[in-house]
């Protein structure tokens, strides 16, 4: 069997599966490579995100448009909420909310599916595998780079997180261990969906490595995540659901005979749990938790607006970038945009996995399992509404290209 039939489009069984543009290839690859370039630690390049919109977002939207395309009504009303969120709200300048928004549109323009087109839907998904197989290269890179004492981690990182309570110490690849965490997940769960689409045991050696990058990164919610990821994955892609619980059944019997073995690989989970049991109810993120619940309280329709946290509050941030820490992806869409944009971001999510759910593609149980992750995920790291994040970026192309199941034929 043929791996490249798992990685070309004919296996999405959708509109683009006679499709093909190369040029929207060139620029899905030179995408993912503009996100990584600025998070991959042997890379010491700052681009500038002017050359993301004139390199990427103004050709992949002229070619949609040149073609015939149009809006989802849905986000066209969010984008439309989240204008005038910043007019009323009118956060301190500082915190520059409008070009911070303006950023957040464009990339969902390339991302979300916000515009459709058969040549966008095209885009996301050549993008989502050039993004998967490049975590998973980058995950496994990093789990052997544990063991050849090969560290990216900047040391400002190191020199204020030194003692394991708020961010691992290793990061691999990566400048921060919370970004290698998220990253090695997403490979964790291509990987284990790749070994239950061709039965190659040689997945099942990249997603041990991708799991132990995982765990060596010391990101809690990036390890239960990735396990609640890779339980959704097996139920999906079994027919017969007896026989997903029963391959479930397996390998955590499989686990918990040989934790000795990988027990180890925990320390650093273990560590910052014993420094968050006496930091609060919320551990490390106690602070920033009370402190977008106060914002909650404070204004819930609207929030304190995008971008922005409340000065008075207990919180910190940046006085000269303005950039802010939410701690929390869900709880920060709701202290900047209130309850009515958490309404419209998790009608997203939900619609995004109804979708992967009921499609006859095999990339749907990939598909749910991730989105389950990011749902996860968004609990205890704040990077929903952040643009130049690409955490962010990931996030909505997985809701994009679920949602692109809907359009299936």
């Amino acid at each position: 069997m043929k791996l490249t039939k798992y990685l070309e489009p004919k296996a999405f069984k959708s509109p683009i599966a006679n499709y093909s543009n190369r040029k929207l290839n060139r620029l899905a690859l030179l995408f993912v490579v503009f996100e990584l370039i600025n998070v991959v630690g042997f890379i010491s390049i700052n681009v500038p995100y002017i050359l993301f919109v004139g390199c990427i977002v103004i050709p992949v939207l002229y070619i949609a448009y040149s073609q015939g395309c149009r809006f989802q009504i849905s986000y066209v009303l969010f984008f439309t909420y989240l204008c005038l969120n910043v007019a009323i709200c009118n956060p301190p300048s500082l915190f520059k909310s409008w070009p911070r928004l303006a950023l957040f549109i464009l990339l969902l323009f390339c991302c979300s599916p916000s515009l459709q087109s058969m040549s966008l839907r095209y885009f996301r998904f050549k993008t989502f595998t050039y993004s998967i197989h490049l975590f998973l290269i980058l995950s496994v890179l990093s789990f052997f780079c544990y063991f050849a004492g090969i560290n990216y981690n900047t040391s400002i990182w190191v020199s204020h997180y030194a003692n394991l309570s708020q961010s691992g110490i290793f990061s691999g690849l990566f400048w921060s261990s919370m970004i290698l965490g998220p990253v090695s997940a997403i490979g964790a769960c291509y990987a284990i969906w790749m070994y239950l689409q061709t039965k190659k045991k040689i997945w099942l050696v990249f997603a041990v490595a991708a799991l132990g990058a995982t765990m060596f990164s010391s990101s809690r919610s990036a390890v239960y995540g990735c396990a609640a990821a890779c339980i959704t994955i097996f139920y999906y892609s079994e027919k017969h659901r007896t026989q997903s619980l029963k391959k479930l059944l397996a390998v955590m019997i499989i686990a918990t005979l040989s934790f000795p073995l990988w027990e180890g690989a925990l320390s650093g989970i273990n560590q910052k749990n014993a420094a968050s049991e006496s930091l609060g109810a919320y551990g490390t993120r106690t602070d920033k938790f009370e402190a977008r619940f106060a914002e909650i309280e404070s204004n819930p329709v609207l929030g304190v607006g995008f971008a922005a946290i409340d000065v008075n509050g207990s919180d910190v941030y940046d006085p000269k970038t303005g950039t802010v820490e939410p701690g929390s992806s869900w709880l920060c869409i709701m202290s900047m945009t209130g309850i009515t944009g958490l309404i419209f971001v998790l009608s997203f999510f939900m619609r995004a996995f109804n979708a992967a759910r009921q499609t006859s593609s095999i990339y749907g149980p990939l598909v749910c399992g991730l989105i389950i992750f990011f749902s996860f995920h968004y609990l205890f790291e704040g990077y929903a509404l952040a643009g130049g994040s690409i955490l962010c970026f990931i996030s909505w192309l997985i809701i994009g290209v679920g949602t692109d199941f809907n359009y299936e034929r």
